[in-house]
């Protein structure tokens, strides 16, 4: 994992999530010792967060293939087309 980059982010934009209390505090204390150590911790953040969207995306992508190849096929791979919504599935 990269700890110290030095790139240009251009232009920012703020996106703002709700995480569990637990990884916050675990966050903010990683912050902090990253100051300790002059690393720059949002930058660290900004790259990972790039590459969890890319891997993300491509997930998605690659699924959303699939379930279109299952409709032209005729078939689905979350459910058939047997009684999937009977009594048997609650």
């Amino acid at each position: 994992m990269k700890v110290n980059l030095k790139h240009s982010l251009g232009k920012l934009g703020q996106y703002n999530i709700r995480l569990p209390i637990s990884l916050k505090q675990r966050l903010e204390k990683t912050r902090a010792f990253a100051e300790e150590l002059d690393v720059d911790f949002a930058a660290t953040q900004i790259d990972n967060l790039d590459q969890f969207e890319t891997e993300l995306a491509a997930r998605l992508n690659e699924i959303a293939t699939q379930r279109k190849e299952a409709r032209v096929r005729g078939t689905s791979s979350i459910r058939s087309n047997s009684n999937a919504d009977g009594p048997d599935h609650a």
